[in-house]
């Protein structure tokens, strides 16, 4: 079954971004916010309810988050109905094997190491979205 942008009500170029530490917003605003609308959560339980109220593009989503494990959102996302299938680009400080391992399994489609290199975050994303609309369309 193909799945499109319209199964999903998703707006192309919103990205949801999940992330507890406040000091990266105006560097995610500096680079991915001049091609894409972003919208900031920093709990993933008003993630969550975002992202099924309104469906972004994609998620990226801190695997350190502040008041649950980011594998847990994950499950979270792929356990329901209006999230299930959403691209999600996770970043970690912790990139070992078995971290991005257990992200892949759980659903992430991408996979972005801390500190993050924002000088080519858009070129990651850009690259994650081609792979990506290889499916949407």
């Amino acid at each position: 079954m193909l799945i499109t942008t319209e199964d999903y009500g998703m707006t192309k170029n919103k990205l949801l971004i999940i992330d507890n530490d406040v000091s990266l917003t105006q560097q995610y605003k500096d680079t991915l916010g001049l091609k894409y609308e972003l919208v900031f959560e920093q709990t993933t339980s008003h993630a969550l309810n975002t992202a099924m109220t309104n469906p972004p593009y994609a998620v990226l989503l801190d695997l350190e988050p502040q008041n649950v494990d980011g594998f847990e959102v994950l499950h979270q996302f792929a356990a329901n109905a209006k999230t299930n299938g959403l691209p999600i680009i996770v970043t970690s400080l912790n990139t070992s094997d078995d971290a991005r391992t257990q992200a892949y399994k759980l659903g992430a489609i991408g996979f972005i190491s801390k500190p993050i290199q924002f000088q080519n975050l858009v070129v990651d994303f850009e690259g994650f979205f081609t792979h990506i609309n290889q499916y949407l369309t």
